[in-house]
């Protein structure tokens, strides 16, 4: 019976289908029959502001860039997308696991710095002997030791963690690895015993221990972290609304401890890094006329010339631990601490070596002299005085670092060893020496710089590596690679007859061990990315990965990043390992890189239209740069140089001013699409400035601004500083091995700190804090701050019953400091960017960063009226942080986001944008179809307004067809007039009511009418009235017959036309 009901209902059902047609003429949208086998154009118009709030609306800035898996990563039938990876959720774990083994590390540290029988005096350290505390109350355990005993490896995670995981959850379960130290316990008992303020006030321990307090341990004994009350402390923790008057948490001592604590720490680094060089050096070779057994014994040079010391023994002898030096007084000199620490072991007396073998060694330059001769340059500096203590004569040593890092020697020629001797030298010497920073450290600045580049790159690279490792365990080779037999090649894959390897994860991550100190390739080249990656992954000589993925990517077809899955993005770049002679391995930077730009060049090729639009802002910037050398004098700036001469494009006039014509300098610079097309630049080193400045033949800009650098004598002076820093970059240019010109910006930049800025900073800085006190009193704080109250949160201010502040900006700006010892607790190499962050605060009655921060947080940013120019520069002060390392800082990555969505952005389209809501909508387009040269209006908003303007006009002629009846009879065309006037009325009440109540189906049609149809209804009441005024009232009728009769398939058409727009805009939006 159920079988008979449902092929009856089946049959009823076809009959129907078949009976009602969709593609008969007459029952579809007019458009789309006139659109059949036809090409049609759309077009969609919007008035200014929309267009511009749609744009806001999809931005990436307004909608968030979000990972979306690639559609080449989901093809079933690639034998290269290995299942059951989420290669994104790899990355981003991975990157998580770095971050938190950062943080627990600036833990440990934090430690370290603070004396805790001071601050935790009741605390019981018995249970947690390992810490090591000290009578004086100091921890002094071993940072390396406990840090090593926690898990950081990523598949543990990976593979038993949600891939929606909490990087709380992923914290949380890194510390509870560490089963050898307990430090998760120590932590969170020392969390309950800590009085937290806020996060301005508290110090860096406090701050990182917020995180512990919230930690909750069951009676399972696992742990859980309380993540709704960590949120809801840190609303009030962080608000800077509840700063107290005094916000320099850092009281003097406590930085002053860090200071020591940090200098120590890079004294030992360096003190390892330099008995590692001595047990390299042949010391017969190097220096075969002294006797190393008599005048220094405790090198242990064998007759190889090679020394036995044991450096782990060595550092074990001397102190390093921060409660040995608590007695040095605030703003201690750098180098005196040095001295002592160098002298604190009695068994190896390393100052007495270094001292010696820097008074035997020849120096020649920094380029040429390797590490350990550019090391004992500041040993050459430290002598013992009358009474038998060693001194370092800071002086003397920077004279010579002036020549030794500025590649020259005393005997270049006759005239620099005059030079030397002269009041020239010595004038220039004063000033250099007034310009540079006092040695704050005895690092080697190349050897730093490559070990951070290393540093830089190597967690990326173990995370990539151990991505690798994990996808080939995943490789099916039989599938992948049917005609290759990895099997037999790499036995250490421990393929098995499936074609999945089975070696040992764990084991193989192992045994990479890769020391960036003692990777010799890497500090004695200077090397890549990829140069570090080859030495990081031929770190395990019993797992050939190299090989291995080499093997694997000659193997495999490549397209570009678009096509590609995921896992060949991985592999290309192991397409250019090459095997040597020498039977090592090397990448081929060259060759890759060219490579890269194929394989990327959807992404980072940048267009000539690009390169076009970059070399106008570049003409603009010359431009700028020109009419600035017109206003110098150059015989005054240059008395001893012959412009006519060297430089006479630069027309420089008897009286010493240029006489060029700008803008015919500037016709002369030409952008040849062609040949820009087929350059490359490396943008950061200015390579797109100095091809552009080569290419007008008749003006050499990098020739002019390369010999006015070479003869400046750059030193702060207010009046200088525009040509200053014009021409700086242009002192440190070079040629490469391409006979190309490039600028070394690292050499570059650090020049223009020591010479330009810094002297420079606190003149600065005093401008701007006048700067600032003047605006407070220019505008209505009231105004700007109505809740706010002034006589009590800030009276200093002293604002009257007007809104304007009364102070005195003379007496007020005399009591801040402007000098660099009224900071000791400073390092100026670190905190430059910041330094008026500090100044700010030092005018204790009248502190200006406490001001602005509460000011700034109290402004409505959100209503426009308190948009000014002052309000737009104090925003930054919503935005102030202090890192881990105890340092004041803008968060410039968030006041950038704020600028530009409160103050980048027209107020109108953002008032619009709050009353839309999350999507744009509009009422206000147009959408027109072009089919065969046709237009026809799909949908435009503004017929309302025309065919209102058609009934006037309509109305019109009715009047003044009535008026020309006027003499055959007054009454009745009088009556007619006030009939047509009701029907007007009467027609636009019911729009009104159409438009407004869209619930009713007759009222919609009759408004589609209205908007489609009205001008034909005018034009036939128009010709009505011309034919036969008598017939009127019937004609009328007919009319709204007719009208009747076509709102159907008005409305059908209506209808179609909003779905057009909403196809369109959901385009738009996508």
């Amino acid at each position: 019976m159920i079988f008979i009901l449902f092929i009856t209902v089946f049959l009823r059902v076809c009959f129907v289908l078949g009976e009602t047609s969709f593609i008969n003429k007459g029952q579809r949208a007019e458009l789309f029959e006139k659109m059949d086998n036809e090409i049609s154009t759309f077009n969609i118009t919007l008035p200014d502001i929309e267009f511009d709030l749609l744009k806001l609306y999809t931005s990436s800035q307004y909608y968030g860039l979000s990972y979306s898996s690639k559609v080449s990563d989901t093809d079933s039938n690639d034998p290269f997308n290995i299942k059951d990876i989420n290669y994104k959720c790899l990355d981003n774990m991975g990157n998580d696991i770095n971050y938190c083994k950062t943080v627990i590390k600036d833990t440990l540290k934090f430690l370290k710095l603070f004396n805790f029988k001071k601050e935790y005096p009741n605390f019981n350290f018995k249970k947690f002997s390992f810490l090591k505390i000290s009578n004086k109350g100091y921890l002094n355990f071993n940072e390396d030791e406990i840090l090593k005993e926690f898990n950081f490896e990523l598949f543990d995670y990976y593979l038993n963690l949600e891939h929606e995981y909490s990087i709380y959850d992923l914290k949380l379960l890194i510390l509870q690895s560490n089963r050898k130290y307990n430090i998760l316990d120590f932590l969170m008992k020392l969390s309950e015993m800590t009085t937290f303020t806020n996060s301005v006030m508290d110090n860096v321990l406090k701050r990182e221990l917020v995180f512990y307090k919230f930690i909750i341990k069951n009676k399972d004994g696992k742990f859980q972290f309380n993540k709704s009350d960590y949120n809801e402390f840190n609303e009030i923790y962080l608000d800077f609304n509840s700063i107290d008057d005094d916000i320099t948490s850092y009281n003097l001592e406590e930085k002053h401890f860090e200071r020591i604590y940090y200098h120590l720490e890079e004294i030992q680094k360096n003190m390892k890094r330099k008995l590692e060089l001595l047990k390299k050096i042949n010391f017969k070779k190097e220096y075969p006329n002294f006797d190393f057994s008599k005048k220094l014994p405790h090198l242990k040079v064998n007759k190889k010339g090679i020394s036995n010391i044991n450096i782990d023994n060595i550092m074990k002898g001397f102190k390093f631990n921060l409660e040995d030096y608590t007695s040095l007084e605030l703003g201690y000199d750098y180098n005196d601490l040095n001295i002592m620490v160098h002298q604190n072991n009695p068994k190896f007396d390393i100052l007495n070596i270094l001292t010696t073998l820097a008074n035997i060694t020849t120096f020649n330059n920094s380029k040429m002299d390797d590490e350990f001769t550019r090391r004992l340059v500041y040993f050459k500096f430290i002598s013992k005085n009358e009474n038998n203590t060693y001194i370092y004569d800071t002086n003397s040593y920077q004279s010579f670092k002036l020549f030794y890092d500025n590649k020259l020697t005393v005997d270049d020629s006759n005239e620099l060893r005059d030079y030397l001797y002269s009041d020239e030298m010595f004038n220039d010497f004063n000033n250099e020496m007034n310009n540079r920073n006092v040695v704050e450290n005895n690092n080697d600045e190349l050897y730093e710089m490559k070990i951070k580049a290393i540093n830089t790159n190597k967690d990326n690279i173990d995370l990539e590596l151990r991505t690798m490792l994990y996808i080939i365990q995943n490789i099916n080779f039989n599938e992948m690679y049917p005609n290759y037999n990895f099997k037999k090649e790499f036995p250490e894959l421990k393929i098995n007859k499936e074609g999945i390897p089975k070696f040992d994860l764990k084991k193989v991550i192992k045994g990479f061990k890769f020391d960036p100190n003692n990777c010799n390739y890497c500090i004695e080249n200077l090397c890549s990315e990829k140069d570090v990656l080859v030495e990081i992954y031929k770190s395990n000589p019993k797992f050939n990965i190299l090989k291995i993925l080499k093997t694997m990517a000659d193997l495999t077809t490549f397209t570009n990043e678009f096509h590609d899955n995921s896992f060949k993005e991985y592999l290309y770049k192991f397409k250019f390992i090459i095997l040597k002679e020498d039977g090592k391995y090397y990448f081929d930077n060259v060759s890759f890189n060219k490579y890269e730009k194929i394989y990327f060049i959807s992404l980072y090729d940048i267009s000539v239209g690009d390169k076009r639009k970059m070399f106008e802002l570049l003409l603009k910037e010359i431009n700028s740069n020109l009419e600035t050398l017109k206003s110098y004098n150059f015989t005054e700036l240059y008395p001893s140089f012959n412009f006519k001469e060297e430089l006479p494009e630069l027309k420089v006039s008897d009286n010493g001013i240029s006489k060029i014509n700008i803008e015919e300098i500037m016709q002369s610079f030409k952008f040849d699409g062609k040949e820009y097309e087929k350059k490359d630049f490396n943008y950061e080193n200015k390579d797109f400035e100095l091809y552009v400045y080569q290419n007008n033949k008749d003006f050499n800009l990098l020739n002019i601004y390369q010999t006015l650098a070479n003869i400046t004598t750059f030193e702060y002076k207010e009046d200088l500083v525009p040509i200053q820093q014009i021409l700086c970059p242009y002192k440190f240019i070079y040629l490469d091995n391409m006979n190309n010109y490039y600028i070394d910006i690292y050499e570059y930049n650090q020049f223009k700190y020591d010479t330009l800025i810094k002297p420079s900073q606190f003149n600065n800085i005093s401008h701007e804090i006048t700067e600032i006190l003047n605006n407070l009193k220019k505008y209505n704080l009231k105004e700007l701050c109505p809740t706010l109250d002034f006589e009590e949160i800030l009276p200093e201010l002293n604002v009257s019953n007007d809104g304007y502040s009364k102070i005195n900006v003379d007496e007020i700006i005399k009591e801040f400091k402007f000098k660099e010892e009224d900071y000791p607790y400073l390092d100026f190499d670190i905190e430059n960017e910041y330094l008026y962050l500090y100044v700010y605060q030092s005018n204790k009655n009248f502190n200006l960063l406490k001001i602005l921060m509460i000011i700034s947080n109290n402004i409505n940013y959100s209503d426009f009226n308190t948009h000014n120019e002052f309000t737009k520069s104090i925003a930054k002060y919503k935005f102030i942080r202090r890192s881990y390392d105890g340092y004041l800082s803008v968060d410039e990555y968030n006041l950038k986001g704020f600028l530009k969505n409160y103050f980048e952005i027209d107020p109108e389209i953002y008032k619009m944008k709050n009353d839309m809501g999350d999507d744009f909508k509009t009422k206000n387009a147009k959408m027109t179809v072009n089919i065969n040269g046709k237009h026809f209006i799909l949908y435009n908003n503004n017929n309302n307004n025309n065919n209102n303007n058609n009934n006037n006009n309509n109305n019109n002629n009715n009047n003044n067809n009535n008026n020309n009846n006027n003499n055959n009879n007054n009454n009745n065309n009088n009556n007619n007039n006030n009939n047509n006037n009701n029907n007007n009325n009467n027609n636009n009440n019911n729009n009104n009511n159409n438009n407004n109540n869209n619930n009713n189906n007759n009222n919609n049609n009759n408004n589609n009418n209205n908007n489609n149809n009205n001008n034909n209804n005018n034009n036939n009441n128009n010709n009505n009235n011309n034919n036969n005024n008598n017939n009127n009232n019937n004609n009328n009728n007919n009319n709204n017959n007719n009208n009747n009769n076509n709102n159907n398939n008005n409305n059908n058409n209506n209808n179609n036309n909003n779905s057009f727009l909403i196809i369109f805009y959901f385009i738009f939006k996508n």
